[in-house]
């Protein structure tokens, strides 16, 4: 790993820190789980040894993200540099209904068990999806905060449904179900696990 990239990699990673933080000032569970997110953050100033994994240059996510980033290069700067060297991933099984899913939505995880920084504690990444996704209805034990940088959808969560778009924040309970279906816009979010954050999400038959 480069030191342009370690630079990259703290600099994008302090960037999602920063504006993640504004959770604190939207009240009830939202404000909570930030304040325990941030509890758990790693001293960036400090940072423990790491490594970012090799790239995957081929992931068919890459093009579609370059060109958002492309347009938007201070969304969370540094990442237009920085996409190219991280391994997005998608890891749910391949969906019927949807079979090309995996090529159109992804996320790379900053902290976590399998991440660069390794925490069996917290969960922090980033989310990327192109225009007319639906994330289909899906539960994991973990805890999980979304903080919108990009892109408007309807959030569906235990039931509810909420129009949000940047600078809006999502909180889903442990198990609780939820969803998400996108215009013809990409979005962008930062999410953050607490709890189990080991157990993989799943996705449930319910259907939007």
């Amino acid at each position: 790993m480069s030191e342009r990239v370690r630079e990259l990699y703290l600099q994008v990673l302090k960037s999602a820190r920063r504006q993640f933080s504004r959770g604190l000032d939207q009240g009830g569970d939202v404000a909570a789980e930030t304040a325990r997110v941030l509890d758990l953050f790693p001293d960036l100033d400090h940072p423990p040894p790491f490594t970012v994994p090799e790239p995957k240059p081929s992931h068919p996510l890459l093009t579609p993200l370059s060109a958002f980033l492309k347009q938007h290069p201070d969304l969370v700067p540094g990442l237009a540099e920085l996409a190219p060297f991280l391994p997005w991933t998608y890891n749910y099984a391949p969906r019927a209904d949807d079979p090309n899913l995996h090529e159109r939505m992804g996320w790379f995880e900053f902290i976590g068990p399998d991440a660069p920084l390794h925490s069996l504690e917290l969960g922090f990444g980033i989310g990327f999806s192109t225009g007319n996704v639906t994330y289909r209805p899906h539960i994991h034990p973990a805890a999980e905060i979304y903080c919108i940088l990009a892109g408007h959808g309807d959030y569906h969560v235990d039931g509810e449904v909420r129009r949000l778009g940047p600078g809006d924040f999502s909180y889903h309970a442990p198990f609780a179900i939820h969803a998400a279906i996108r215009g013809d816009e990409p979005g962008m979010n930062i999410y953050s696990w607490t709890g189990d954050v080991v157990t993989l999400s799943k996705y449930v038959d319910e259907g939007i």
